[in-house]
């Protein structure tokens, strides 16, 4: 990734961002959880009891549940995250079968979840904004499709045996979750299938209402973005550094945090001297001197421990045109570079910036 800084000479500027990226963790319970309880009319749900995913017996008429659950993920981690690793964990209550495949598709219409309530697979009366098996939310909005509107694509699969904990984790989940959390209002969660060809397999799953311990959880590991900061400070003859370290505050919106950036001292630069054994003309001299730093560290830290990193370039522009650069403070992985453009018809000098790994 290269950032790019655009200056005139003579003037100063500060920039920001690249993120340089630091690890985080949070664990989420949904924000909301029903189940979809095959039945044509749309009257059965059980949105505050547990959900349930797979095929009942014969005392449920062999009919088909299939769980929803939504996990708040942009309210929870912060915009321009990167997704690294997502578990979901689910708590088996009451199981009649053997080990099942189950799967985790992504939801692709937004559901409800109303005050209806039953312990058992045959659900209850429908409650205005339940999700049934018809409705997104009863009684007037409808899925496209009976059955809940899903992507058909497998995000994970799970064995799921009897009562016990069991964890979704695969590269689906994560760019489900990369997803939700760069365009919130695609969240719509995921779908929990068990085998839906087979009588007597369905699970009975703890959700959110359940004791804490045994609601569901979604554990999701992120790379979270500090600053990295370009600093471009002019010369010292330059009235508005004149004085030495200087400092300039950013505030993110996006991320909520403040950073400060200070200015090194910069370096003078001497005019070169005529040589004595060539003619009267002088050799090109220094008409603009300034540098061009980098300095990044982790805002979770800042200011107690900045783990600062800082690389730049003394820059001189010369009387015939020349722009030169000399490295400072050289870090593994952190370069620089000097470029001259033309910018709306003008000469500019501009710095390609690149961090390794990024």
């Amino acid at each position: 990734m290269t950032l790019t800084l655009h200056a005139w000479s003579g003037t100063a500027f500060l920039l920001s961002s690249l993120p340089i990226f630091q690890d985080g963790s949070v664990t989420l319970e949904p924000v909301k959880d029903n189940t979809l309880i095959e039945e044509n009319s749309g009257a059965l749900s059980n949105g505050t009891g547990p959900i349930f995913a797979g095929r009942v017996g014969p005392f449920g008429g062999e009919t088909l549940r299939r769980a929803l659950l939504r996990f708040d993920v942009a309210g929870s981690i912060p915009a321009g995250s990167v997704i690294d690793d997502v578990t979901l964990t689910l708590h088996v209550a009451q199981s009649v079968s053997g080990a099942t495949p189950m799967t985790l598709h992504r939801l692709l219409a937004d559901w409800g979840e109303g005050t209806s309530f039953a312990t058992g697979g045959t659900g209850a009366l429908s409650t205005p904004g339940d999700a049934t098996w018809i409705h997104t939310f009863f009684p007037g909005s409808l899925w496209a499709m009976p059955g809940g509107d899903f992507d058909a694509t497998v995000s994970a699969t799970a064995a799921v045996a009897g009562v016990g904990f069991y964890d979704w984790s695969a590269p689906g989940m994560v760019a489900d979750v990369q997803g939700w959390l760069d365009d919130d209002s695609a969240n719509h969660g995921w779908m929990v299938r068990g085998d839906e060809s087979t009588p007597f397999t369905a699970k009975k799953f703890d959700s959110r209402e359940s004791v804490t311990g045994l609601r569901p959880a979604l554990t999701i590991q992120y790379s979270m973005p500090p600053e990295c900061f370009l600093v471009f400070g002019s010369g010292p003859g330059a009235e508005a550094f004149a004085g030495g370290l200087h400092t300039w505050e950013s505030q993110l919106a996006d991320l909520q945090y403040s950073y400060a950036v200070t200015l090194d001292e910069l370096p003078t630069f001497p005019l070169l001297g005529t040589s004595p054994h060539r003619k009267a003309s002088r050799l090109p001299e220094p008409v603009a001197e300034f540098a061009v730093q980098i300095l990044m560290w982790n805002p979770q830290e800042f200011p107690a421990n900045p783990e600062q990193w800082s690389h730049g370039l003394r820059v001189t522009q010369w009387s015939n045109g020349r722009v030169t650069g000399v490295p400072f403070g050289a870090e593994d992985g952190m370069q620089v570079g000097l470029e001259t453009v033309i910018v709306d018809g003008e000469r500019h000098v501009r710095f390609p910036f690149t961090i390794d790994g990024i």
